[in-house]
């Protein structure tokens, strides 16, 4: 499969919706990051300055990871390459409940990943040993995304 035939599916939708509310919160936290950093400059009592502070601290900390999985999942959305996978059973996501796992081979390294199905049938999936096309970005190999409606022919 060429990279620069993205397949439309789920997987598509799913990047851009997960991009949106990144993108979202990013703003948000830093926002409350800078708004505490100028309130704590401005601030007279020192307990008012530590409060803003802490509140800055907390919100960068908030603000970092959204920001870096931002750039990893841009990447795999603007970039991708696509890779041969293998589903290799059951797993659990967290907040999303069913899954199927499945690991793919790049440059000699295997990488695992668990993945909701759904909209598509689990009975529509071979649960263990079907192959299915993965998505990844070469920069961050290990955040791929299969595509469980496109098998390996």
């Amino acid at each position: 499969m060429d990279g620069s035939l993205a397949p439309e599916t789920f997987t598509d939708l799913e990047l851009v919706a997960g991009q949106f509310v990144k993108i979202a919160l990013s703003v948000l936290f830093v926002f409350g990051l800078i708004f505490n950093l100028i309130k704590s400059i401005k601030a007279i009592s020192p307990k008012t300055r530590m409060v803003r502070l802490g509140l800055m601290v907390l919100f960068g900390l908030l603000a970092w990871p959204m920001i870096k999985y931002a750039i990893m999942d841009g990447y795999l959305w603007l970039e991708p390459v696509f890779a041969q996978g293998r589903t290799i059973g059951h797993c659990e996501q967290a907040l999303r409940g069913k899954a199927l796992a499945y690991e793919y081979e790049i440059e000699g390294k295997t990488y695992r990943g668990c993945q909701t199905y759904h909209p598509i049938s689990l009975s529509e999936i071979q649960v263990e040993g079907g192959h299915y096309w993965v998505r990844y970005s070469p920069k961050y190999p290990w955040r791929g995304k299969i595509y469980f409606n496109k098998a390996v022919d």
